[in-house]
């Protein structure tokens, strides 16, 4: 690297980490943060059987073993530091930026232009999500390989030698293995190749089959897990595809009313508003593309933007998660570099034939960056902990899942009568929602209000009859109320269900010891140790005194 591309990129990385640094605070949210991390037993140890088991099941909806071993690493040296966590995806995101920086210079791009692209990409808010969400790792991680193949893939193509092929594959397979959105990757080195202006002849194509063999069965495996069935009419799916299509670019160019969740706009139907806007968009933006159709970097955009997020354009009914910020992480990169080259071109030419006019360009690109900057900075702040998530997406929507999310936090800190009313809130909101009734039961408990946490554990179970869960909480009532062979029989299904669940390993062997099967509350409790429950060498030590007394 020259010494000007050295200073350049130091600039962009000092601003994206100031932009970000307020992330570096946070805490773990009860939003995916427990079910990767801090209630996570396969994170608890890196011996074999523990990767192993990585490697070999799905965590949450997807396949990312990568990620999850990132989690196992940091928790081996670290323990539950959310520091260390939100530092290393920081630190992936600068690497993130470093990488673009240096992909525009190789696909053409000067210096200067380059360096804008990577500053907006290093500080888009847009990019908070990826970055301060510790669960969100798996954009970063997967950022990392993607961009490190699509690197070793033009080092192939300048020298030819068949290391460097590999290599591109063995990226591919990490990325892959960090996150499935990476399955995209062959679709984006043929649009380098055609960027480098490579001949679309049939060794170009078949040299892109072998990423397939690993493509295929992660994307395969994910698709399974996450597969839904249509049942909107056609009508709603293409309004639908059409609204998800567009969002991402109104929200990139456009970064206000970022939220934790979104949901699709109702009633889909022409008549409304946001969709009618939506189609209007798509068709300017799709008169732009044409437009512009000989202007290779407006292309670039506009291809990689479509060939890495289209599967991901949602045509379902789900009410949640239907587009997120996080979607756009990787996606946006084409822009980004469109944006820089635009912008170096438009200085260069007032520079050339306006130079009054220079000055007034350059504070409008200092404000800009400094308006994405700030709003970058603040927006880390939603992802504090886990009251301000939720919090954050109460007041972007009436959310039955935000309401119920901030009522377990409330009922977390004792605070029992905001935690009720927010799982009232969720159930007059979403009446079939099982999880809000579970939740709601253990307020009851709390009260001794035994009766009626029965009854909402009753609900939930006909809403939801194969939760781990919900099993686990009855159980509790259960064996509040002395009847431990009902609590026997709850615990037992729970853990048919969720075998891997160590507090309820815990508190099966308490139902144990009060049954006096000594033996089984031994097993369980040296089961929930084995699972990273809490330290229990104490109780098992003094559980074993007593049994031996006897």
């Amino acid at each position: 690297m020259t010494k000007k591309e050295t200073l350049i990129l130091f600039f962009v990385l000092a601003a994206a980490f100031l932009s970000l640094s307020s992330s570096l605070w946070g805490e773990f949210t009860n939003w995916d943060d427990r079910l990767h991390i801090v209630d996570n037993s396969e994170i608890c140890s890196l011996n074999f059987p523990h990767i192993k088991t990585i490697f070999t099941s799905a965590a949450s909806l997807g396949y990312i073993p990568l990620t999850v071993l990132s989690f196992a690493v940091e928790y081996h040296f670290f323990g539950l530091n959310p520091f260390v966590f939100h530092l290393d995806s920081l630190l992936l995101h600068l690497i993130v930026t470093a990488l673009i920086f240096w992909l525009g210079l190789r696909l053409g791009l000067n210096t200067w232009a380059a360096g804008l692209a990577a500053f907006l990409f290093g500080i888009h808010p847009m990019h908070v999500e990826s970055v301060a969400w510790i669960s969100e790792r798996k954009d970063v991680l997967y950022a990392v390989f993607y961009l490190l193949a699509l690197h070793s893939h033009f080092t192939y193509i300048e020298k030819g030698k068949k290391r460097f092929f590999l290599l591109t594959a063995v990226y591919g397979i990490l990325s892959m293995l960090a996150k499935p959105m990476a399955l995209s990757l062959p679709l984006i080195l043929w649009l380098c190749d055609w960027m480098k202006g490579r001949r679309f002849t049939p060794n170009v194509f078949w040299e892109k089959i072998p990423h397939l063999v690993y493509i295929v069965p992660i994307a395969w495996v994910t698709y399974h897990i996450q597969a839904v069935t249509v049942q909107s009419p056609l009508g709603e799916v293409v309004l639908t595809w059409i609204w998800c299509s567009v969002f991402y670019i109104w929200k990139f160019l456009y970064p206000v009313a970022l939220a934790p969740l979104y949901m699709r706009p109702e009633p889909v139907s022409f008549l409304n508003p946001v969709y009618a806007a939506a189609i209007v968009s798509l068709i300017a933006f799709l008169a732009i593309f044409i437009r512009f159709r000989n202007n290779r970097w407006v292309v670039f955009a506009g291809l990689f933007y479509v060939l890495s997020i289209f599967f991901l354009f949602r045509f379902d009914v789900s009410r949640f998660n239907i587009v997120a910020d996080r979607y756009m992480y990787l996606p946006s990169v084409g822009f980004c570099f469109l944006f820089g080259l635009s912008v170096h071109q438009g200085l260069v030419r007032l520079n050339k034939r306006k130079q009054g006019r220079i000055i007034l360009a350059m504070v409008c690109l200092v404000v800009l960056f400094g308006a994405l900057s700030v709003k970058t900075f603040l927006q880390c702040g939603i992802w504090k902990d886990s009251l301000t998530v939720w919090s954050a997406m109460i007041e972007y929507a009436d959310f039955s899942k935000a309401y119920n999310g901030r009522g377990a936090v409330f009922a977390g800190q004792g605070r029992d009568e905001e935690a009720f009313q927010d799982f009232n809130k969720a159930i007059a909101l979403e009446p079939g929602f099982a999880k809000a009734y579970s939740n709601r039961a253990l307020i009851h408990l709390r009260r001794n209000q035994l009766g009626l946490a029965l009854a909402d554990l009753s609900v939930a179970l006909k809403l939801e009859p194969d939760s781990a869960y919900t099993y686990g909480s009855r159980a509790f009532v259960y064996a509040h109320m002395n009847r431990l062979d009902l609590a026997m029989r709850d615990f037992n299904r729970a853990l048919e269900i969720d075998p891997s669940a160590a507090k309820l390993y815990y508190y099966r062997s308490l139902a144990h010891l009060n049954l006096k099967q000594f033996d089984a509350a031994i097993a369980d409790a040296e089961k929930a140790k084995d699972l990273g429950y809490l330290n229990l060498d104490d109780y098992i030590k003094n559980l074993k005194t007593y049994v031996f007394s006897k």
